[in-house]
C-alpha cells in the first residue's frame, strides 16, 4: 500500500471515530412548552435534545431578559451552540443546585430532587422537614444571606447551577460566580401576580433535571385543587375580615392592588384602613 493510500485510509478510520456535530441556532425554534399562566418565563425547544428557556421577568419592572440552553450531558460534545445567543448553556439532569430563595424549595420537593440541594442563602427561613433534615445532616451548606451571598463558599462547593433571586441587575456576589464559570439562572418566580401563575414556575426547575411530564402532572393537580378551592370560597356565607401587610420599622405596610396575595382572599371581608 502506498503512502498516499494509507494516508486515506488512516483519515477515513479517524473520522469514522469522530461523533457527528450538529449546529443548532436560536432562529429555528419549535415546539413551545405550554405556560399558561405564568408570565414571567418561556420553554421552547430547538430540537428534542435542546430546551431554552427564557426569563422575561427577573425582577419588576426589569428592562433585561435572560436566555438559557440545557443540554443533555451526553450530547454536550455533539451539539454545537452560539454562545454569544445565551447568558448559560448547561448540560442537564444536573446533579447538584443551589437556590437563594424558600420559593424554590417546593418546586425541588415537588420534583423528588431534595437530594440535588447542596446550599442555600439564610437556612434558619427553610421549614419544609426534608430540606431540614439534610440541612441538620450538613448536606446543605449556609451560604451568608441574598444580598450579601458568601461567593467564595459557593465556589468552593461548585454547584453545576446556582438559582439566582435579585431585585435589580447588580448583584457582585452573582458576577463573580460567573466568571468562575458557575451558571447563574435568574427565577423571577415571586414577580407573578396571580397564584397559579408562581406555581406554573415548577415548569422552569423541570428541564433542568429532564422531569418535565412529571412538573406538568403537578401543576396540573395544584390547579384543579385551587380552582376547586376557589369556587368553594366564592359560595362562602361566612366572611371573616382579614387585615393584611407587614410591620417594618413602625411602618405598616399594604399589599397592592396586583400583589398576589390578595387572590387568597376570596370569601372574605376586604377593607383597607389608612391614617392621614
Amino acid at each position: 500500500m502506498n503512502k498516499a493510500l494509507l494516508f486515506l485510509f488512516l483519515l477515513c478510520i479517524y473520522s469514522c471515530k469522530q461523533p457527528k456535530k450538529e449546529t443548532i441556532s436560536s432562529t429555528f425554534l419549535t415546539l413551545p412548552t405550554n405556560i399558561d399562566y405564568a408570565q414571567g418565563f418561556t420553554i421552547e425547544k430547538t430540537s428534542p435534545d435542546v430546551t431554552i428557556i427564557r426569563i422575561s421577568s427577573p425582577w419588576p419592572e426589569s428592562e433585561e431578559s435572560f436566555t438559557y440552553a440545557l443540554v443533555p450531558k451526553e450530547k454536550l460534545s455533539t451539539i454545537i451552540l452560539n454562545s454569544d445567543e445565551y447568558n448559560a448553556i448547561i448540560g442537564v439532569p444536573v446533579q447538584n443546585i443551589v437556590v437563594t430563595s424558600t420559593t424554590h424549595i417546593p418546586a425541588l420537593e415537588a420534583l423528588g430532587e431534595t437530594g440535588k440541594l447542596i446550599g442555600f442563602p439564610d437556612t434558619k427561613y427553610i421549614s419544609s422537614p426534608k430540606t431540614r433534615k439534610r440541612i441538620n445532616e450538613g448536606l446543605v451548606q449556609e451560604l451568608g444571606n441574598n444580598e450579601s451571598l458568601n461567593s467564595e463558599m459557593v465556589i468552593a462547593l461548585n454547584p453545576e447551577v446556582v438559582v439566582g433571586f435579585s431585585i435589580n441587575h447588580e448583584n457582585k456576589a452573582y458576577e463573580t460566580i460567573q466568571r468562575s464559570n458557575i451558571p447563574v439562572v435568574y427565577n423571577g418566580d415571586w414577580t407573578e401576580e396571580t397564584p397559579l401563575g408562581k406555581a406554573e414556575w415548577i415548569k422552569f426547575f423541570a428541564p433542568f433535571f429532564q422531569k418535565e411530564k412529571e412538573a406538568d402532572s403537578i401543576f396540573n393537580s395544584v390547579k384543579d385543587n385551587y380552582n376547586n378551592a376557589k369556587v368553594l370560597a366564592e359560595k362562602a356565607k361566612n366572611r371573616p375580615k382579614v387585615l393584611s401587610g407587614a410591620l417594618y420599622k413602625d411602618i405598616w405596610y399594604l399589599p397592592g392592588g396586583k400583589e398576589l396575595g390578595l387572590h387568597f382572599y376570596r370569601g372574605c371581608k376586604r377593607r383597607v384602613f389608612m391614617e392621614q
